[in-house]
């Protein structure tokens, strides 16, 4: 299995191609890339489906959002994304064992 911090470098330089980052890209605006990913995501809420599994641009947009969060996390220097995953994973699953 090929595994996120593998895959991380390659994501980040299509990234940095296909939206012109660089070095001197600041959060904001690795932050507006995201949020564009997510918009583009919420805009399929309107359709009429429970299932995805026939809908493949859902699919599409969703891996959208986590490409650019990748790179992100990447870009500013990210050395373990997959342990950050899990100890969010982690937190998320000790919060709702507690009821939070």
């Amino acid at each position: 299995m090929i595994t996120l911090n593998k895959l991380a470098p390659k994501i980040l330089k299509i990234i940095e191609r296909r939206f012109h980052l660089n070095d001197n890209t600041s959060k904001k605006a690795f932050s507006l890339k995201i949020s564009a990913a997510w918009r583009k995501f919420d805009e399929l809420s309107e359709l009429p489906c429970d299932d995805i599994k026939d809908h493949p641009e859902y699919k599409k947009r969703a891996a959208d959002i986590i490409i650019v969060t990748i790179a992100f996390l990447k870009h500013y220097g990210c050395k373990d994304i997959e342990a950050e995953i899990k100890r969010a994973i982690d937190l998320l699953s000790e919060e709702s064992e507690r009821g939070d």
